[in-house]
């Protein structure tokens, strides 16, 4: 270093703001960009604060400045010593020193600081040049001239700067300056430079999921470029207000919520924004529970330090005593954030943590939030009155956040039914639904179930919790089959512990249960809350259906009747059906037969909800196969459901253009499309043909034997099947492919003409017409392209099928190909007037009556109008041709569903012509139907009932007596509904008479239906004579569980004997009020009276009617 420089900094006062040691720490503060407050020796008291900015590192600097000056160690330590006692807050001792420094001096030096808590560094002269003193300097020569200029010479000024300007051009000058730089912003230098990396990291972890996760162990990157935070105004004001008077109180702020509010988002929400403000915002300590390991404040923040600072720990901790208990008056040194205490650890441990921090000490010094969920804080630390708690419960979004947060993603609240909002206005539930709504080409729709289902699934990745995703089902699973097969309402806590014995952390995961909205607890007894229980109940089945199906022959849909039987309610056995198809269709490793039957048990329950059409179309992309091979089923004649079919056919709209379900869609259309029935269309067999003769000649045309199956014909994919059912599918798979692009499916409808020409039966000729003439582009070039390779083979129906297909298509370049074909590809047919499907008229109908080659059911048809005229010429074996016809009819099928199905539609179109000539075959019919009541349940059963009515003069006493079994649960049912005292006795009565069938099951359930009358009773008459509200409160909601119409019979006798005036007004009130509730109530406990009561109606009348014509 020159003189130049040295004289005129020994010029200058060794201490003081104005002197040398002011000098270095604004050379320091220029240079690191950090605040570095000239410290005071003397009392702890005596500092200036109001002089220096909160925060800044505290510096010491001892000078010696004299070449000759010995650099004695003993000297050198006394003093370290004295400036750490006589200045607490001292975060950084440095020695300036104009010659050089012993390197075993700086060595021991550094470890005495570092035992005493203290940053030590050296700035000297060195042989290097420049050396560091120089290289501060001429950073800041400002500075330096500003300090000078009042005591030396304007010369000198001018020397000093140019002496200082080329340093700074020095080829070695930006190299040593970045060395001297990162020493004093070094974390370890003081408090300053440790909460500024501390909360530059905290506000890093915000943006990016992966370093969320590693430092709090859950996803809270709320400032990332993909998550759009929605602000919760009410809760930043909160916030702000609780911290610009923690000052005056000092008190816990303790954010309250259930699980999904947001609470942790919305805390660290608040913090990014005050850091982001101020660079004056005290360090900022957020512990997760899952990432907290001692209650002990000393030693969490000093291991806190620790981690960031790469020190040994009890260098840390002399640190934090030091930094977090001299704090200002006004500010907090740290602001520490207690994340989710339910989560991990028993309340006694956080408890202790909490105690701790409420001394004095640390409350003075550390500013403090809490998260916890609403249940376990009230449980453990309501009563705790001592501790300085400030409460706040989170609300979920209001209008107008979840408005605004809706529009973020260019959707609104008309988008979801009202029960999907609710849940989305939990800021948990929206997320989970952003998640589902981005991936929707793999995922399917957003249902309530859907949410709930995959919470389940995302709630053990976002907590810290030794419990996997198969764990954790199978224990939902254990719990739901604990309340089936015991059938409790309530489990112990012995029974969720013995659930819980795989588990080393059961405490924990029984809070997470209990907390997170799983399970109601109350005085050891627990509730599995309905919405999850049903979710369990899914999560059961479809775990009982794979291994029934497994380990035995039984098909899927006998298991699933097997199992879901026992449940009472239709609702609860939809909401199993619908959760057990959701987990079923997410699941790779669940049988594809599986989930197509949970998927028909759920469309086919009998009060499916209110929105299944949505729900059923939302799962579709989950598994495409499931809902094809579905489509099947519901086809088959076995499961006839024309609204199935509906929601299928919408469901495959819906999804079309998403992911590679037009692909597998499009495959499955042409699959069938090329069904072909190996006896062909139901309407080429009567009895005047053979059916052997039909598929004889459908094999010829084939050219092989046909055999169920797949089999391919001059390059055409075709199934051969034996379900009639299954061929309506080609309907509709064109009604489909009518919303499609055409000439993607032209193949399909190759194959559909095709498999037609071969039965022989052109069936479908309008609607491929229509597919082709409603196209909105021209698609001549896929069917010429198709036309070439069917008449490229030498079989007669692939030309057929090709003239057919010219013909749809229309065009003119189709006409000038069609007129090349061979004109004797179809044979022309003589005129018949008696094949045309029309009513025969009195003029013309002799000529085809006689005839013997038109089918019966032909004639039968064409005859309805005039087979009433009595004078009719008819041959006299017409009757013995017609009898056949009752055997198309299936006595379990007609008269069985609410709309006409192919049965009742064949006997409304025969029975003229059977009555009118062969009435004794189509009575018989009638008896066999009603003779087949015992076997009808159901809507079955009551579509049979009105029927009867209108044919009870055909019925003989075998039919009487089946009616009369019917008739008697009618009955029994009744009177288990009236008043009468003798409705009792002769239900006693028959439960003594009856054996151990299902007449005494019957007689059972009446009884406790007539006895319900009694606590309905008891219960009111409790309610009416009681002073004590809450008691009266209780009676009247045990009294809704029992109330039916009997009600109306007695209500005004109990309240004339009622025997307490005191609240008799106030009753009298209360029941006016909730009339509505009562009514309601009534309602629901006679739906099955009214079902039986219709049915009893008919049938007694029937009985009576049947007795007087036996007389």
């Amino acid at each position: 270093m020159s003189n130049q420089l040295l004289d005129a900094l020994r010029k200058l006062d060794p201490s003081g703001l104005q002197g040398f040691e002011g000098l270095v720490a604004q050379l320091l503060e220029a240079l690191t960009e950090r605040r570095f407050y000239l410290a005071k020796s003397g009392s702890q008291e005596g500092r200036d604060m109001s002089s220096r900015h909160y925060g800044s590192n505290v510096i010491a600097v001892e000078c010696k400045r004299y070449q000759n000056t010995k650099l004695d160690e003993r000297e050198l330590s006394g003093e370290l010593s004295q400036a750490s006692r006589s200045i607490p807050d001292l975060d950084i001792w440095v020695l300036i020193a104009t010659r050089e420094v012993d390197s075993k001096l700086i060595d021991n030096l550094t470890n005495e600081a570092i035992n005493l808590g203290i940053h030590f560094e050296v700035i000297a002269e060195g042989i290097e040049n420049p050396d560091s003193l120089e290289v501060l300097c001429a950073y800041s020569p400002n500075i330096v001239i500003k300090f000078l200029e009042s005591i030396i010479s304007p010369n000198q000024v001018q020397e000093l700067e140019d002496y200082l300007d080329n340093i700074a051009i020095h080829p070695q000058f930006q190299a040593k300056k970045e060395v001297l730089k990162s020493k004093f912003c070094s974390d370890i230098i003081g408090y300053d430079n440790w909460r500024v990396k501390q909360n530059q990291h905290f506000l890093d972890c915000l943006k990016l999921e992966i370093k969320s996760r590693a430092a709090f162990g859950q996803p809270i990157n709320i400032f990332s470029n993909d998550v759009r935070f929605i602000e919760r105004k009410e809760l930043l004001d909160k916030l702000n207000s609780w911290y610009s008077n923690w000052v005056n109180n000092k008190k816990i702020f303790t954010l309250l919520g259930e699980e999904g509010d947001g609470k942790t988002w919305g805390i660290a929400h608040w913090l990014g924004i005050k850091i982001q403000q101020s660079d004056l915002f005290p360090a900022v300590a957020f512990f997760s529970s899952n990432k907290i390991s001692n209650d002990n404040p000393s030693i969490l923040f000093s291991n806190l330090v620790a981690h960031k600072l790469n020190l040994q720990h009890e260098h840390c901790k002399k640190r934090v005593d030091r930094w977090f208990n001299n704090s200002s008056d006004n500010v907090p040194r740290l602001l520490l954030v207690l994340d989710g205490i339910n989560e991990r650890y028993d309340n006694l441990w956080w408890r202790n943590l909490l105690e701790q921090l409420s001394e004095n000490t640390w409350l003075q010094n550390v500013a403090i939030i809490i998260t916890c969920r609403n249940e376990y804080w009230k449980r453990n630390f309501d009563s705790l009155s001592y501790l300085p708690i400030n409460k706040y419960a989170i609300p979920a979004y209001n209008n107008n956040e979840l408005t605004e947060a809706l529009k973020n993603y260019e959707l609104s609240r008309s988008d979801f039914s009202d029960e999907l909002l609710k849940l989305l206005r939990k800021p948990r539930y929206f997320n989970l639904m952003l998640k589902h709504h981005k991936s929707i080409e793999i995922n399917g729709d957003i249902t309530v179930e859907r949410l709930i289902y995959e919470d389940w699934k995302d709630r053990f990745k976002r907590k810290a919790i030794t419990l996997d995703d198969d764990k954790f089902r199978g224990l939902i699973r254990d719990l739901a089959e604990k309340t089936k097969e015991e059938n409790k309402k309530y489990l112990r806590d012995r029974d969720i512990e013995e659930s819980l014995s795989f588990i080393s952390n059961k405490s924990q995961v029984f809070e997470e249960l209990i907390t997170g909205g799983i399970l109601k607890n109350q005085d050891t007894k627990n509730q599995i809350v309905p919405g999850f229980l049903h979710y369990g109940f899914g999560l059961l089945l479809v775990y009982q259906l794979k291994e029934g199906m497994e380990q035995s022959d039984k098909n899927p849909e006998e298991i699933i009747s097997e199992w879901i039987e026992p449940q009472a309610e239709m609702d609860t056995k939809a909401k199993i059906c619908h959760y057990a198809s959701l987990i079923a269709l997410t699941d790779p490793n669940i049988p594809l037969k599986a989930k197509t039957s949970l998927l028909n048990a759920w469309i086919n329950s009998r009060n499916p909800g209110l929105d299944i059409e949505k729900e059923f179309i939302a799962y579709l992309p989950c598994d495409p196969h499931a809902y094809i091979e579905l489509a099947e089923i519901i086809g088959s004649n076995t499961f006839q459901n024309p609204w199935a079919e509906e929601l299928l056919k919408r469901a495959f709209m819906k999804w079309k253009e998403y992911g590679n379900i037009l692909t597998i869609l499009s495959l499955a259309l042409e699959k069938w499309l090329g069904f072909l029935h190996c006896y062909g269309f139901s309407l080429q067999r009567h009895p005047s043909v053979s059916i052997e003769e039909i598929r004889h000649e459908i094999n010829e045309r084939a050219g092989q034997e046909l055999k169920p199956g797949n089999f391919i014909f001059q390059g055409y994919n075709l199934t051969v099947i034996e379900d009639d059912g299954l061929l309506r599918l080609g309907r509709l798979a064109l009604g489909l492919i009518s919303r499609l692009p055409r000439q993607n499916f032209v193949r399909a409808i190759a194959t559909g003409i095709l498999a037609e020409e071969i039965m022989g039966f052109p069936s479908k000729g309008d609607l491929f017409n229509w597919v082709f003439r409603t196209a909105p582009q021209t698609v001549w070039h896929e069917v010429q392209s198709e036309v070439e390779q069917l008449l490229a083979s030498q079989s007669g129906v692939a030309k057929k099928a090709a003239y057919r297909l010219l013909s749809y298509e229309g065009s003119q370049e189709a006409y000038q190909l069609q007129q090349a074909l061979p004109t004797n590809l179809f044979p022309s047919n003589t005129y018949d007037p008696c094949d045309l499907y029309v009513q025969w008229s009195q003029d013309n109908y002799e000529t085809c009556i006689h005839r013997t080659d038109l089918k019966p059911g032909w004639i039968a048809a064409c005859i309805q109008s005039i087979c009433i005229n009595p004078e009719l010429v008819v041959p006299d074996d017409l009757g013995k041709r017609l009898e056949v016809l009752v055997e198309q009819i299936s006595i379990n099928s007609i008269w069985s569903t609410y709309w006409s199905n192919s049965d009742d539609s064949k006997f409304e179109q025969f029975e003229p012509a059977l009555c009118a000539y062969a009435p004794y075959t189509i009575a018989d019919l009638v008896r066999q139907i009603i003779r087949n009541i015992a076997q009808r349940t159901g809507i079955s059963l009551r579509q049979l009932t009105f029927n009867i009515l209108e044919n009870y003069l055909i019925i003989d006493s075998e039919e009487k007596n089946n009616i009369y079994q019917v008739d008697f649960s009618h009955a029994v049912a009744i009177l288990g509904f009236l008043e009468t005292d003798a409705a009792f006795t002769r239900l006693s009565q028959l439960k003594e008479e009856q054996p151990n069938t299902w007449k005494k099951e019957i007689v059972n359930i009446s009884l406790n239906h007539w006895q319900r009358n009694a606590w309905a009773k008891h219960w009111f008459k409790c309610f009416m004579n009681t002073d004590d509200r809450v008691m009266a409160w209780s009676y009247f909601r045990l009294f809704l569980r029992c109330v039916d119409r009997r009600f109306w019979l007695w209500k005004d006798k109990f309240i004339c004997n009622i025997s307490s005036n005191n609240f008799q007004k106030f009753y009298f009130n209360f029941l006016e009020d909730n009339m509505n509730e009562i009514e309601k109530s009534i309602k629901k406990h006679e739906e099955e009276l009214e079902k039986y009561f219709l049915c009893y109606r008919i049938s007694h009348n029937l009985l009576q009617n049947i007795t007087l014509l036996n007389f």
